[in-house]
């Protein structure tokens, strides 16, 4: 049974007494299908870069507005998106090697790249927003490395020497070739 957005499902069951089942939110609209443009095979065709293009700070940011998939139905989502790209001031990028504690390689070596993200806090509604922000950040590096490369993420605020936060490492997820 299709629900159109803003409305609340019921129950058609026979549900027992001690269950209780309700939506969570009401139902969005649909998601622009993906392809629709020629920027989206752009996007589909990026996945074959390598992790190094995106250790660049305006690589990065130019890399992520292809993510908004928005401008033409959701104008609000997009000017955000784009104000959280915006915030994005510098990203360092150095070479590293770790301990491995991985399934079956415990006490080996790992090679892999330590990200240093700086962010201006002006561009976020709240810290949650660029908490939220930074862990699809950190995801998204992960999927372009390869699974024998680890990816640390530590995330400061513009102008402050501390670490706002530090993400766990992330082993790449992408396949050798």
């Amino acid at each position: 049974m299709p629900l159109k957005p803003g409305t609340i499902t019921e129950s058609q069951e026979s549900v027992p007494a001690h269950l209780r089942a309700s939506n969570i939110t009401p139902v969005s609209p649909d998601f622009p299908p993906m392809v629709m443009g020629q920027s989206d095979w752009v996007l589909i065709g990026a996945l074959s870069i390598t992790p190094f293009l995106l250790f660049n700070t305006e690589s990065l940011k130019h890399f992520l507005r292809l993510y908004d998939c928005y401008a033409g139905h959701d104008r609000t989502l997009s000017r955000r998106m784009q104000q959280h790209i915006d915030g994005i001031v510098h990203l360092d990028a150095r070479f590293g090697t770790r301990l491995d504690h991985g399934l079956g390689r415990a006490g080996g070596t790992i090679n892999g790249n330590i990200l240093r993200l700086h962010l201006d806090p002006a561009c976020y509604e709240n810290d949650g927003v660029m908490y939220q922000f930074c862990r699809a950040i950190d995801h998204l590096l992960a999927c372009f490395s390869v699974q024998n490369n680890f990816i640390l993420l530590e995330i400061y605020r513009q102008g402050e020497p501390a670490v706002l936060w530090a993400f766990r490492q992330h082993v790449g997820l992408r396949s050798e070739m």
